[in-house]
């Protein structure tokens, strides 16, 4: 199997046996032949959870957490994102365990649980609060059927909660950290939500899939040259599940010296001699503010030269030749979400130094990708700008050819220089 490749699911022929009823002495019995069928049961195991009252302790975080909050959904968010920060997810399951939640209280008190578990305390939080949530089942992207498809348990592996105001519904999902109230996590976008409202009354929902734009990163640099070396700050930007996927990377780190050796790694340009020689962050674990970082940086020997000219690339951001997979390869491929790309650099060129050439800009799309390489000059400045969108969360193999051949030719204009002349 390619690395990256969709579920054996979506590719393999196979057969899922639906047991709709049995017979037995005393006639037949019922099973699951509807989705109806699939929610009355999943609602039979849960009708019974969180009857207990619920205990002082929870009750008297729910008034702390909500007391200052002027709105329905200002109380929801910190409510989620304190079950988020605190609730720490461990998938265990035993018999039914992996079907019905353990009660509210429980969870409180051990501060651990799974998928169900966090849906539980935060549907009872949310009932504290007057707020109402709804228990909702749903399968991962690994699981490729729809409900009316396969109505029996083969069709979900995950329990979230939702909550609808007005014409919205916030697809709350608190396994993991970071992520924003108005995002799903990103393993279920684009999957049917089966959402319990009451005894026998339920709603199917798609989760939608979150656009390119809100999973962004922004990295600006301005940079001097000094002989061969290039000096330079710059600022980082980013936001979404890019920025969700950085901060579960930087929790385990707390050294300086570690922090510097990740941003050297994570924000590298140009080559392997780039280093951080400074860097401040900004709103660092915040949900929903973008995380930046200000640094200043160095590149030994990446300015060449010959004789009365010096040579310098300004595609210091290259990793868009990731994206290029074996000419070979059997099958599509999935991405974790969409996301978009901006990195300009700004070029001073010295007072010793006049310009001579600047490359022609490039632009290339399609449907479900496009890239744009603009160069401007201004008066002793060269700027160039890198702007990508990868609109997609999965390609088919053609899809993954035909963005081969795009990467390609993005490749031969990474090649490009700036030329500068000696005065």
């Amino acid at each position: 199997m390619d690395s990256g490749a969709p579920s054996f699911r979506t590719i393999v022929p196979h057969i899922i046996p639906i047991l709709t009823s049995y017979k037995t002495k005393k006639g037949t019995k019922k099973l699951s032949s509807s989705v109806g069928d699939l929610y009355n049961w999943y609602y039979s195991l849960v009708e019974n959870v969180n009857t207990e009252s619920s205990s002082p302790e929870l009750v008297a975080l729910v008034k702390e957490l909500t007391k200052d909050k002027k709105t329905d959904l200002e109380r929801v968010k910190a409510i989620y994102y304190w079950t988020q920060e605190n609730v720490k997810y461990i998938a265990f399951e035993y018999a039914l365990g992996g079907f019905i939640p353990r009660e509210a209280n429980d969870v409180f008190r051990k501060k651990y649980g799974d998928c169900k578990d966090n849906s539980s305390i935060l549907s009872e939080m949310l009932e504290i609060a007057n707020l109402k949530g709804n228990l909702t089942w749903i399968g991962t992207r690994s699981i490729p059927y729809t409900y009316s498809e396969v109505p029996t348990p083969a069709v979900d592996n995950h329990m979230i909660l939702s909550y609808t105001e007005g014409e919205k519904v916030y697809y709350l999902d608190a396994t993991g950290r970071y992520t924003p109230i108005d995002m799903p996590s990103s393993f279920i976008q684009g999957k049917e939500a089966l959402i319990g409202i009451g005894k026998n009354d339920f709603v199917v929902k798609k989760v939608p899939v979150v656009p390119a734009e809100r999973n962004q990163i922004s990295d600006s640099i301005y940079i001097n040259i000094e002989g061969k070396k290039v000096i330079g700050k710059g600022k980082f930007v980013t936001n979404g599940y890019l920025k969700t996927d950085l901060f579960h990377a930087l929790e385990k780190l707390t050294k300086q010296k570690d922090l510097k050796e990740f941003y050297t790694y994570q924000l590298r340009k140009g080559s392997n001699r780039f280093l951080i020689d400074d860097f401040k962050e900004a709103n660092k674990f915040a949900y929903d503010k973008a995380y930046s970082v200000d640094y200043t940086f160095n590149i030994e020997n990446y300015a060449q030269g010959y004789e009365n000219e010096v040579y310098v690339n300004m595609n210091f951001n290259r990793d868009l030749s990731r994206l290029k997979e074996d000419d070979n390869r059997k099958s599509g491929k999935q991405f974790n979400y969409k996301s978009t790309n901006e990195m300009t650099s700004v070029l001073e060129i010295p007072s010793t130094m006049q310009l001579d050439y600047v490359p022609e800009s490039f632009e290339i799309s399609n449907d479900f990708f496009s890239c744009k390489i603009e160069y401007a000059t201004k008066s002793n400045q060269v700027i160039y700008k890198l702007s990508v969108t990868q609109n997609f969360i999965e390609l088919t193999l053609e899809e993954q050819k035909e963005l081969n051949k795009m990467i390609k030719k993005i490749e031969k204009n990474y090649k490009e220089v700036v030329i500068l002349k000696k005065k």
